[in-house]
């Protein structure tokens, strides 16, 4: 399928989200999904604040521009809200 221009193929739809994001906004994107179905120490309100982050990257609200792991990013949640 080509894009409205006619200048190529657009990204399969699961991934069209990834378009003009970071690498590092793709990368905590598909550890915090990946987390949701793998983790089980996450609080109702962690996974909730979870995915609300994960929303905002993937609809372009907000954008990483260094590397961070989901572990540094509950780490850094944790110690703001004990």
């Amino acid at each position: 399928m080509a894009d409205d221009n006619g200048w190529g193929a657009l990204p399969p739809t699961p991934h069209a989200w990834q378009i003009d994001k970071t690498a590092a906004t793709i990368a905590f994107v598909k550890e915090a999904e990946a987390a949701f179905t793998t983790r089980s120490d996450l609080t109702e309100t962690e996974a909730y604040q979870l995915r609300t982050h994960v929303e905002m990257l993937k609809e372009g609200q907000t954008s990483l521009i260094e590397f961070e792991t989901v572990d540094e990013w509950l780490d850094r949640l944790r110690d703001h809200y004990p």
